[in-house]
């Protein structure tokens, strides 16, 4: 849950504006600055994550009993239990809270990947071409385009289409290609498929969906 509300947490930052918990009335503003959304069900999730981190040593310390019924260790676990589930229950419903009203901001996700001039994806592009001349001659071509590209001021693109030596084993189309963030999907639709097929069947033995 933890990992979940930071990632939204960092992803609404200003400078990122990737994603946000969704607004509505009289959640998350602030009394003194009123352009600021704060991430509400994150900063929950995550306090009660720390909350839950911090009862597990009592927990495990009472693991350690003495003779055949111990005194205070699992004397201890009454507090320490309960209280690990309900700071458990909390963050689930945070993040339940938080993913059911997550804005997405797909042009901020293209701008972001476009900051570098496709830099980024210079592994892919290398990759692209080590079929062609081996791995280590893929990788020292493409650490030339990419030098070549931030002394010159040109994005990868250009500067591979300008490499001759990357033009004469990979069409506009490959390094196109090669170059396109999108390439890294890979099998993400599938993962959502079956992680939505096991959420509905979850839902319909509750009787729900």
């Amino acid at each position: 849950m933890a990992k979940i509300a930071d990632d939204v947490a960092l992803l609404s930052q200003t400078e990122v504006d990737e994603a946000s918990e969704g607004a509505a009335p009289g959640k998350g503003g602030s009394s003194a600055m009123p352009q600021k959304h704060n991430p509400v069900d994150a900063t929950g999730a995550i306090a009660s994550a720390r909350l839950a981190v911090g009862v597990v040593p009592v927990i495990l310390s009472a693991m350690a009993q003495e003779h055949e019924r111990a005194v205070g260790g699992w004397q201890a676990e009454w507090a320490a239990i309960p209280g690990l589930f309900r700071f458990t229950a909390s963050a689930v419903e945070r993040v339940r809270g938080m993913i059911g009203g997550l804005q997405i901001e797909p042009a901020h996700m293209r701008a972001n990947l476009a900051l570098t001039g496709g830099l980024i994806m210079a592994e892919s592009l290398t990759m692209a071409l080590a079929p062609h001349v081996g791995r280590p001659e893929a990788h020292r071509i493409v650490q030339a385009a990419c030098d070549d590209a931030i002394r010159s001021g040109m994005n990868l693109r250009q500067a591979a289409l300008a490499d001759a030596q990357v033009r004469a084993h990979l069409s506009p189309e490959e390094i196109d290609r090669a170059l396109d963030p999108g390439g890294y999907l890979g099998s993400t639709d599938t993962f959502i498929d079956r992680a939505l097929a096991s959420y509905r069947e979850v839902e319909s033995s509750r009787g729900g969906v």
